[in-house]
């Protein structure tokens, strides 16, 4: 198997890569280390797939990868970095600076993690749950 063996790097340029992808990239290597192997990028991809609302569920069957729950705790622990069931604005801020870089200003940035918190954290403590992720999120639960 050819592509069991295709490792990509954090620096690495991919032809033909989009934005999304680029985005995806730059947010999976914030938070891992250096290089992902090809099966596990396969395996990030197919939190993107469409679900598919005619597929008939199995009793006793896993959820599928790309099922709306998936995709929202896929996304969380993109930006949940220290694994404390939290997002803290620091790690906002990291992860917002992975997928934006140079194109915004750091007071743009701190300004967008500031909002997002003030919106997002509806028990007050400054971060936010995965409950009130799924509450603000509600473009991936329809995706």
């Amino acid at each position: 198997m050819i592509a069991s063996k295709l490792w990509i790097k954090k620096d690495e340029v991919i032809s033909g890569e989009t934005d999304v992808l680029s985005m995806m990239r730059a947010m999976y290597f914030v938070i891992t280390k250096e290089t992902v192997d090809f099966h596990t990028f396969v395996k990030i991809l197919a939190h993107f797939r469409p679900v598919d609302k005619d597929r008939p569920k199995e009793p006793n069957s896993p959820e599928p990868t790309n099922s709306r729950s998936n995709k929202l705790k896929f996304a969380f622990q993109l930006y949940d970095q220290d694994k404390d069931g939290k997002i803290s604005r620091d790690e906002l801020l990291k992860v917002l600076r992975a997928m934006l870089g140079m194109q915004v200003t750091e007071e743009q940035l701190e300004s967008i993690a500031d909002r997002t918190i003030q919106e997002a954290d509806l028990d007050r403590d400054d971060a936010i749950s995965f409950d009130e992720f799924c509450k603000v999120s509600p473009k991936i639960l329809h995706s």
